[in-house]
């Protein structure tokens, strides 16, 4: 049997039009990914993969760890992104306010 890890995934990415959360075309925001995985190290080309198809474009990833539900008991959103990568497989959270990043 195969032991599954879930990673947090933590990055950015710009909002497209098909962003499920519904945020401005164009807005930076903080996103937090969710993934089970089989091997030991995170795939950071799934996760941005996903975030893609999620809605997110030009996602910049920096860095990823072991998730437990302990560790995201801090948030309620990161408890059911967790529980729900249980579940289907992966989570994106994007954090509501945008970052404001000067050009």
């Amino acid at each position: 049997m195969y032991a599954h890890k879930v990673f947090l995934f933590s990055g950015d990415g710009i909002a497209t039009r098909l962003n499920r959360e519904c945020y401005p075309t164009g807005e930076r925001h903080l996103l937090f990914i969710f993934l089970v995985q089989v091997d030991p190290d995170p795939d950071f080309d799934k996760a941005k993969r996903l975030a893609r198809e999620d809605g997110w474009d030009q996602v910049f990833l920096l860095d990823a760890e072991v998730a437990t539900p302990e560790r995201s008991a801090r948030d309620a959103h990161l408890v059911a992104a967790y529980e729900h990568a249980i579940e289907k497989g992966h989570a994106i959270v994007a954090i509501h306010d945008p970052l404001k990043i000067p050009l």
